[in-house]
């Protein structure tokens, strides 16, 4: 078995901790090999649920089971190779595990129900800021408009004075074409 050193020395990390990008596209190809490979073991899978089941009863069964499923082969000890058998028989098929089906399907359930309700309660936070700017957007489209309308009275007013003023001095006596210029 490597040690750490060589183990991310093989993944490419150089001396800052980064990983370099070959290497990282190298670590991404590892990573779906052994996922494809089905070597993986999730805590929401049947294998992850059977191999939690095992460790309630006995952690080195558990742990052989797992040595097992992630192709590590099998631990040479009393508890490694009885947990490689039961991993052999729950595989095939051989062993009952319907009580592990389901509690993989209530972990999926939980795992999907707490994902939903982190949704929703992230677009109802969102629906409640969006809400919060329409109702600001149409309070000052109010004010604006009440604005607008003030400007235009104020507008009109001057215009309907400065209108009088230019038709009261039309109509005064001795007001001629030439005397608007002076």
């Amino acid at each position: 078995m490597q040690s750490l050193h060589q183990a991310i020395q093989a993944i490419g990390v150089d001396d800052s901790g980064a990983l370099a990008e070959p290497s990282l596209a190298k670590a991404e190809e590892r990573f779906r090999a052994v996922y494809g490979s089905n070597k993986m073991v999730t805590t929401s899978s049947a294998r992850g649920q059977f191999i939690q089941s095992l460790a309630e009863q006995d952690a080195l069964v558990a742990a052989g089971a797992l040595a097992y499923f992630i192709g590590l082969g099998v631990l040479v000890t009393p508890k490694g190779i009885e947990g490689a058998l039961v991993a052999v028989q729950f595989a095939s098929g051989a062993m009952p595990f319907a009580e592990v089906e389901r509690k993989s399907l209530v972990a999926l359930r939980e795992d999907w129900s707490k994902s939903y309700a982190d949704l929703a309660d992230q677009l109802t936070e969102r629906r409640q800021r969006f809400d919060g700017f329409l109702d600001e957007a149409r309070s000052r489209h109010g004010r604006q408009e009440a604005a607008w309308g003030e400007t235009m009275k104020k507008a009109e007013l001057e215009l309907a004075t400065i209108t009088e003023s230019v038709s009261e001095k039309c109509m005064t006596p001795g007001f001629t074409h030439a005397s608007r210029l002076n």
